[in-house]
């Protein structure tokens, strides 16, 4: 991560239950990175959760 020097950070605690969602649990659940992504208007970021999207979600949302 590189900070901005105009920026703000924000670190947060893990509010998700890790053994939940299944290995790596030292990562954000792709669902909330999607989501977090998906709120800004940077495309960039958009192209990013677009990624995140096709990857880790769809197959789950597609599933039989």
């Amino acid at each position: 991560m590189r900070l901005a020097t105009d920026g703000n950070t924000e670190i947060l605690e893990m509010f998700w239950h890790p053994e939940l969602i299944g290995p790596p649990t030292d990562v954000a659940p792709p669902l909330l990175v999607y989501a977090d992504l998906m709120a800004t208007t940077d495309g960039r970021n958009i192209e990013a959760a677009k990624e995140v999207y096709e990857r880790f979600l769809e197959p789950i949302v597609h599933q039989p």
